[in-house]
């Protein structure tokens, strides 16, 4: 699987798309964080961004 980050200063995007082919964009799958909890959709900031 390949995948395309677009990352500014906070915000973090990821597109998943299999063998590179945008017209076959994955739209079942999950985000885990680094101890395996599954992320929700939606803007996300570390607790420490103050907002």
């Amino acid at each position: 699987m390949e995948f395309t980050v677009v990352a500014a200063a906070h915000p973090l995007t990821v597109w998943l798309y299999e063998d590179g082919d945008p017209s076959t964009m994955i739209l079942d799958y999950e985000i885990l964080d680094a101890s395996g909890g599954t992320l929700e959709c939606g803007h996300q900031r570390p607790a420490d961004a103050g907002s």
